[in-house]
């Protein structure tokens, strides 16, 4: 189960933003949009990038394999336990040890099977602890693809346990998967790009 983690640095001292993706292997935007980060030039901090946290999910293009639980509702993770706890502990205790400034969780959603209206339906989700984030989240939300913003993740997951817990705060995107693939990337992108910004302005 062992995965790829990228570090990319700016010349300059600033946040440490940590990207994470993969959770669930079939939602392949944040997946591709996470390493596109790869190679992008930052001025000032520095990201964590871990494309693919579920290797074995993202190989096979499942939300995860057979044999696993959903790893995005195993968190904190057990280090003796089942394959889909260790996973979600060895991720949990790499978040534990890194203590990123803020965390960017990369999801899709299939909206099919969800009772809205509104098409595409895109979201910011956040944990009510982290209200103080909000100022940031609609300063960077105002674009053409119309992201709501959430709260109440629910329990197991990286954003509830990792934000409730060690005080990290943390976004996940979600993204419509009704909607084309470039569009989806975009839109993660869209979001990541703005908060970057917002984040390495001097003074922040």
């Amino acid at each position: 189960m062992e995965t790829q983690i990228f570090y990319n640095k700016g010349k300059q001292k600033g946040p440490h933003i940590l990207i994470i993706a993969g959770l669930h292997g079939n939602e392949i935007a944040g997946i591709k949009a996470a390493e596109k980060l790869k190679t992008l030039v930052l001025k000032r901090g520095k990201l964590t990038i871990i494309p693919k946290a579920n290797i074995e999910a993202c190989s096979n293009n499942i939300r995860y394999p057979y044999y696993m639980q959903d790893l995005n509702r195993s968190f904190p993770g057990k280090k003796q336990g089942t394959d889909t706890q260790k996973l979600a502990y060895e991720l949990y205790t790499f978040i534990e040890k890194q203590s990123p400034d803020i965390i960017l969780d990369l999801h899709e959603w299939d909206t099919k099977f969800m009772n809205i209206s509104k098409k595409p339906y895109n979201a910011i989700i956040i944990n009510d602890i982290d209200a103080n984030l909000l100022p940031i989240i609609k300063e960077s939300k105002k674009n053409i693809y119309n992201f709501d913003i959430l709260s109440c993740p629910p329990k197991g997951s990286l954003n509830r346990e990792v934000s409730e817990n060690l005080k990290i705060p943390v976004l996940t995107i979600e993204t419509d998967m009704e909607k084309e693939i470039e569009y989806r990337i975009n839109a993660h992108l869209f979001i990541i790009d703005s908060i970057l910004d917002l984040l390495q302005e001097e003074g922040n």
